[in-house]
């Protein structure tokens, strides 16, 4: 694994917050030109960013070295395509609420980056029940990492009522945060009273994927999503 954060100082290169604001600007032109000859959806300004790689980077490498490149494989392409179904479907939702209107659609925008920031808070659920899941594995415990696996996902649901209670109830507050027109704070405010019962299953899942992935099991996430 590298740090590619540490590189970029040494080698002469600055890093992203410190770039000119000409070339951060010309650096998302390239990255939506790669997403667009990919045709592979990609989230240009992600909500956490920087984040650290090494975990993963550990996974494929041990991966590798105990059992061939084959089986990194094996865990790495259906763990990426796992985590591209979630662009896919936001796709999906534009499209079919574009089609009622602009207010619509401008209602989704909102509300979408409201329920985003509400599970991505959350995030460590899947890569904690990971890595304590795996380590148990890893020692022989299986029993040790079901047990943990499911306290995870009693905590995600737990974690998934309150937010659903936040969201759902405090919904006019945090897209008044927005500052939308009132027919578009409507459309938006709507959304998430519907979307907010939602997120507790939601924690569950990512919980739950990440007790599979800890149990080396990448494909039914894929399945599933």
């Amino acid at each position: 694994p590298m740090d590619l954060g540490e590189i970029f100082p040494v080698s002469g290169g600055l890093p992203l917050a410190k770039r000119a604001p000409q070339r951060q600007a010309y650096r998302l032109v390239e990255l939506q030109r790669f997403s667009d000859w990919l045709g592979i959806p990609l989230i240009a300004q992600p909500v956490f960013f920087p984040v650290q790689g090494n975990d993963a980077a550990q996974l494929i490498i041990a991966t590798d070295l105990a059992h061939g490149p084959s089986a990194a494989l094996d865990l790495a392409v259906p763990a990426l395509g796992a985590l591209v179904c979630e662009p896919l479907f936001l796709l999906i939702d534009s499209a079919i609420v574009g089609s009622l209107g602009t207010a619509p659609l401008a209602g989704l925008g909102i509300a979408g980056a409201v329920l985003a920031t509400a599970v991505n808070l959350f995030i460590f659920l899947a890569y904690g029940t990971t890595a304590s899941v795996a380590r148990r594995l890893g020692a022989g415990d299986l029993r040790g990492a079901l047990a943990g696996g499911v306290d995870g996902m009693w905590l995600a649901g737990g974690l998934g009522v309150l937010a659903a209670l936040v969201t759902g109830v405090g919904a006019p507050i945090l897209v008044g945060l927005f500052r939308p027109d009132p027919v578009v704070a409507e459309q938006a405010v709507r959304y998430l009273h519907w979307a907010a019962p939602g997120v507790p299953p939601l924690l569950v899942v990512l919980a739950a994927t990440g007790v599979l992935r800890g149990l080396q099991d990448t494909r039914t996430p894929l399945i599933v999503a």
